[in-house]
């Protein structure tokens, strides 16, 4: 059974070059693979019920890797797009180190809600988790076009340069102006 390892990377790798081709906004994305997640949690919380009475196929773990997977490879670049789409000038690689940490923040919070296990019984803890997945990426999905407003309605300060960014005149040394952008997030003058 050692072989069910490899089932994750390689359903990775035969998905990749399906999923770049596909269309609709991050938002979208983020919720759909949020959906597919959560649609892998509530196969598992199938199978675990019937393993309570019967042995149960293999074909369900591949089938929940196989959810998982595509959520997965489809989530990682979108998240990546909008953490770069919303950053300042000058803060994308801020806000591309805040979406690993927070990847980081969740692999913990996971552990910790794997101990629900000791209380609740199987199926009942990945229906839980599904169902929880599912209505957060329901959520976003009727929250994606006023989030796609929003975004597009920030995307540019009043010069086109940038959220909250404008330009700053200064003399130059001919007794010329010269702009120069301060895109920093408090408005700081150069």
């Amino acid at each position: 059974m050692s072989w069910l390892q490899s089932a994750h990377p390689l359903f990775v790798l035969l998905l990749a070059p399906f999923v770049t081709r596909l269309r609709g906004g991050v938002t979208t994305k983020v919720a759909g693979s949020l959906g597919v997640a959560g649609l892998s949690f509530v196969v598992m919380a199938g199978a675990a019920f019937l393993a309570r009475e019967q042995r149960v196929s293999v074909a369900w773990l591949i089938g929940v890797y196989l959810l998982y997977s595509l959520g997965e490879i489809v989530l990682a670049p979108a998240g990546l797009a909008l953490a770069a789409a919303v950053a300042p000038p000058g803060f994308a690689n801020r806000f591309l180190a805040l979406n690993g940490m927070f990847a980081a923040v969740g692999v913990v919070l996971g552990g910790q809600l794997y101990r629900l296990t000791s209380v609740l019984p199987l199926p009942v803890y990945f229906l839980l988790m599904g169902t929880a997945v599912l209505a957060i990426g329901a959520a976003l999905a009727a929250r994606a076009p006023r989030l796609r407003r929003c975004r597009s309605d920030g995307a540019s300060g009043p010069d086109g340069r940038g959220p909250g960014s404008r330009v700053i005149r200064a003399h130059g040394p001919a007794g010329g102006v010269r702009g120069r952008t301060d895109a920093s997030p408090l408005g700081r003058q150069l």
